[in-house]
This record gives C-alpha cells, structure tokens and sequence, in this order.
C-alpha cells in the first residue's frame, strides 16, 4: 500500500508559500501513528514500513490552482480562480525559480502479508 505521509516539520512549502490554501508544516507524525494503530488490529502479519521523501517542482501558477481545486466543485473553481489567482500568481512569482516551484511530498510504503 502506498499512503500519504507527515514531514514532522520537514516540507510544508506550499503553505508557507500560500497561507490558507494549503496547510502549513506541521511537526509530528499524526497520519503514522494511525496507520500503525489500524496495523495493529489489522491481523496482517510480516508488516514493513518505509517513509519515502520526494521533491517536486510545481512549473505554474495553473498548476497550483489545480491542486487547491483538486476533487472540488464547479463553483469551489470559479471561486478560487475570481478571488485567489492573482495572488496565486504574485506568490508564485515570488518564490519560484526557473523550474517552478519546490515542495516535498511524504509518503508511506507499507507491505504486509494477509493472515
């Protein structure tokens, strides 16, 4: 299973970068410890875990209101796109270099053996 992860205050830049939109970096490891609290009473047997770091390069302002706009609704867009975009945009500009915009996702790799 690949699930995703905490930074325990590592990462975080999208909300750092735009408050309010994303969260911000947070310390602690809430979503592990509830994986490995549901792992315990799952009955899954030879459990390994593996927490995995990956950089991404965000290349757009577009890109990043896809993102805030991921699984929402029509009007949630319309929204975003009448009153955030040219904030969006100025943060963008602001804290991005030539590849766009660095953040870091965490994740978990989690193989287990049904009983």
């Amino acid at each position: 299973m690949f699930h995703p992860g905490d930074g325990n205050g590592d990462g975080g830049e999208l909300g750092t970068y735009f408050p309010g939109l994303f969260g911000p970096p947070s310390v602690g490891t809430p979503i592990l410890d509830k994986i490995q609290e549901r792992l315990e009473t799952s009955g899954l047997t030879n459990i390994e875990m593996s927490a995995l770091k990956e950089i991404i390069w965000i290349p757009t302002p577009e890109d990043v209101v896809e993102m805030v706009c991921f699984g929402q609704s029509d009007g949630f867009r319309k929204y975003v796109r009448d009153e955030c975009y040219n904030r969006i945009v100025s943060q963008f500009e602001k804290h991005s270099s030539e590849k766009g915009i660095k953040t870091t996702g965490f994740y978990y790799l989690i193989r287990a053996n049904a009983s």
